[in-house]
């Protein structure tokens, strides 16, 4: 797991993550993705989600992964994102948007769930009126887990 805030690292640390890294502000962009890409075990993921989905977090995530990855885009933070298509093709790479799931997916979750016993990550609510404020304290990485907006 990536991240800009070091308690959300924490959290993911102690909810079984397996590694995390730390996208400083301070890092440049070649360093960021060395340093993702070391947290790997072989120099690159098979596969990457991306719950934020802005052009850092999507092209950083582009180019952590390694030959035959997918990328997952989930989340719908917007912008434009550049990537090289002689990658995608070379590379067999493939970006997969995904808004739902299937209903077979929700069984399987179920599952885990039941069977694991993995926790929910941790939520932070909000009045509609605060809605703003939710978006601007998750833009500037100040939020562990996830926002909830209550009407």
């Amino acid at each position: 797991m990536a991240d800009i805030n070091e308690k959300s690292l924490k959290v993911a640390m102690e909810r079984g993550a397996d590694e995390t890294v730390l996208w400083s502000r301070e890092l440049g962009e070649e360093e960021a993705i060395e340093i993702t890409k070391k947290a790997a075990i072989d120099g690159g993921f098979d596969g990457v989600i991306d719950i934020v989905n802005s052009k850092i977090t999507a092209e950083r995530a582009f180019k952590s992964t390694h030959r035959g990855s997918t990328l997952v885009m989930v989340g719908l933070y917007g912008g434009a994102a550049s990537f090289s298509l002689p990658q995608f093709v070379h590379g067999l790479r493939q970006v997969r948007g995904v808004l739902t799931g299937k209903i077979n997916q929700l069984r399987e979750l179920v599952d885990l769930a039941a069977h694991a016993q993995f926790s929910a990550p941790p939520m932070t609510f909000f009045k509609l009126e605060d809605a703003f404020k939710a978006m601007c304290l998750i833009r500037d990485g100040k939020v562990q887990g996830r926002c909830i907006i209550k009407f």
